[in-house]
């Protein structure tokens, strides 16, 4: 999620006409943050070229965030906390 205010459970938040800020607990997660919202960024200023959303069913959408957790975002936080 991508909130307007830099506080609350939100890694990332944009800034009027400026851009957006991503937080995240080691450099994997800035980055992949960062592309998250510059694609969702992107996605927004082509809809109007393109036409309307189709947005994905809410299952799936669980379905791939689970696949995501489990296959990047668990190991790179687990190689990181080792390197402390």
């Amino acid at each position: 999620p991508c909130g307007k205010r830099p506080w609350g459970n939100h890694p990332a938040f944009l800034v009027e006409d400026e851009g957006f800020v991503v937080t995240g607990r080691y450099p994997s997660e800035l980055i992949a943050a960062a592309v998250l919202v510059e694609k969702a960024c992107r996605t927004e200023m082509l809809v109007p070229t393109l036409g309307e959303p189709i947005y994905l069913n809410p299952l799936l959408c669980a379905a791939e965030h689970a696949a995501y957790l489990a296959s990047y975002s668990k190991p790179e936080r687990k190689e990181h906390d080792n390197e402390r």
